[in-house]
């Protein structure tokens, strides 16, 4: 790759020299907690803890690459460390490794960050201490090197059984001379503001890859036949290629507060929420990163486990964007995606599954914040989350739903026998939650354009303590205008929530 590394070069260099806007690094981020010491030449490496090197800025590459199910016998863990200080042998470096220190030699630089030797794994307080730190690694990485290809580090940077995609069309003869003329596959990777990468390679399907590529300042894509260089001014290919980028950085194209609060939810959540991981509890701290740098340009606004504090009631109204599935039918007859993560419910980040936001304009609070507040290890309020309180006072209606149906509850109270309310407007995050007919609540958070109230459907999980505490079964809405309603319905449960509808103060878990 020899070649490929020149020009690698020249293009970190171009950018140094000549992008203002990518100087993004800052004196303030602290070198990684250690590193990867790949200038002794030859064969093998060692692990170097940075606390003991000199210099405040040191320039290093980072790697990002799938682990897949395969653990790497230079695995740092307790047993290892001292062993991988010393020395790290060359043939317990798989060849992914081995590829990205000898490109990283190619470079110039003397370290490389790789997650697996530089984090000692199976050791539960220092990944949590260092799965908060993912903002400052990347971020002060030169450049980052990503594996497109490969399902784990035994592939290589370019996966060797990957062909590249060219085809002979036909033949040129000049003179004595007979040129080949080929065509390739388009490149998929001409415009990153519209999923610029394939579904079909594993590392575009992983949480923990997303933010490496979002924050990392330059990036080098391994493909199939070429490397491809992609930084917030600029994306080239090797074959000469050259589009302006858009930036991948978390901060951009933010203009005011209500751009800041748009992104965050349409882009980095959204994109990010259908990704896999492996252990639940990485579900929030693989977005940390992202959530870090967005701190910076949400500076008054508090982090709460993946929504924001000066957003937070526009923030909880998000749902399971089952249309991009092609199940446009109602909620009883969907695919049960479940709640795989042990996280609050309110949270998006409960769920494996892609989530989409209401478009919301004009908002105005029905719901009383009266205490939002997160616990996570470590002190990193970015990291991994221990414990949450989400309070909120609103006005309340208790119903029944049956079959995507709401009734009204029969009894004294009521006056009235059973009566649908509506039917199919409901957004249900969870089918195996609501395949019986049972009481939910409908709590109302906010009044948008047209006259429309979104509310929580919750379902009572204790009321034995006060306030109530509720758990999260979807949202819906109704119009509240004659103008705008779209059937009786709506009136009809404007009507009751005005007549019999009752102001709580509720906790959701």
């Amino acid at each position: 790759m020899g070649q490929s590394m020149k020009w690698a070069q020249g293009q970190i260099e171009n950018c140094l020299y000549r992008h203002n806007l990518c100087h993004t690094r800052g004196d303030a981020l602290a070198n990684p907690t250690r590193l990867i010491d790949v200038a002794s030449g030859g064969t093998g490496v060692k692990l170097r803890d940075c606390t003991s090197l000199p210099g405040s800025s040191l320039d290093y590459a980072a790697l990002s690459y799938c682990w897949g199910d395969y653990e790497p016998k230079c695995m740092t863990t307790r047993n290892t460390i001292q062993r991988n200080l010393d020395y790290i042998s060359w043939d317990l470096l798989p060849q992914t490794f081995r590829d990205a220190i000898n490109f990283t030699r190619g470079l110039g630089l003397k370290y490389l960050w790789i997650d697996s030797i530089c984090i000692i794994q199976k050791d539960n307080d220092d990944w949590c201490r260092e799965a908060g730190k993912m903002f400052s690694v990347y971020k002060g990485a030169k450049v980052t090197l990503v594996a497109l290809h490969g399902a784990n580090s035994t592939a290589g940077l370019r996966e060797t059984t990957i062909k590249e995609e060219s085809w002979v069309v036909a033949n040129l003869q000049i003179g004595q001379s007979i040129i080949p003329l080929c065509i390739r596959s388009h490149h998929y990777l001409a415009n990153p503001d519209k999923g610029y990468f394939s579904g079909r390679l594993p590392l575009v399907n992983r949480a923990w890859t997303y933010q490496e590529r979002i924050i990392s300042p330059r990036t080098l894509f391994f493909d199939q036949g070429e490397v491809i260089y992609q930084c917030a001014s600029e994306i080239r290919c090797e074959c000469g290629k050259s589009i302006q980028s858009h930036g991948s950085s978390a901060a951009s194209d933010a203009q005011s507060t209500s751009a800041i609060q748009r992104k965050w939810k349409s882009y980095f959540a959204s994109n990010y929420s259908h990704l896999k991981v492996t252990n639940p509890r990485d579900r929030l701290a693989a977005i940390a990163a992202i959530a870090e740098q967005y701190q910076q340009i949400r500076p008054e606004s508090r982090y709460l486990a993946g929504l924001w504090s000066d957003s937070l009631l526009e923030d909880l109204i998000w749902k399971l964007d089952v249309a991009s599935k092609g199940m446009r039918v109602p909620f009883c007859f969907r695919m049960d995606i479940g709640r795989p993560y042990n996280l609050q419910t309110w949270s998006w980040a409960s769920f494996q599954g892609t989530i989409d936001f209401f478009s919301l304009m004009n908002t105005e609070p029905l719901a009383q914040v009266v205490e939002a507040n997160c616990v996570y290890a470590k002190e990193n309020r970015f990291g991994v989350l221990e414990e949450s309180k989400l309070v909120l006072r609103s006005r309340m209606l208790t119903c029944i739903m049956d079959g995507g149906r709401l009734y009204e509850p029969s009894g004294p109270r009521f006056g009235v026998p059973a009566r649908m309310l509506t039917e199919w407007s409901l957004d249900i995050d969870c089918v195996q939650d609501c395949s019986q007919a049972q009481a939910v609540c409908l709590f109302q958070v906010l009044r948008a354009h047209l006259d429309r109230v979104f509310c929580l459907v919750l379902r009572l999980e204790d009321s034995s303590v006060e306030p109530h505490i509720l758990s999260r079964l979807g949202v819906m809405s109704y119009r509240t205008s004659q103008r705008y309603h779209r059937t009786q319905d709506d009136l009809l449960l404007h009507r009751r929530f005005a007549h019999v509808g009752t102001m709580e103060e509720i906790e959701i878990r």
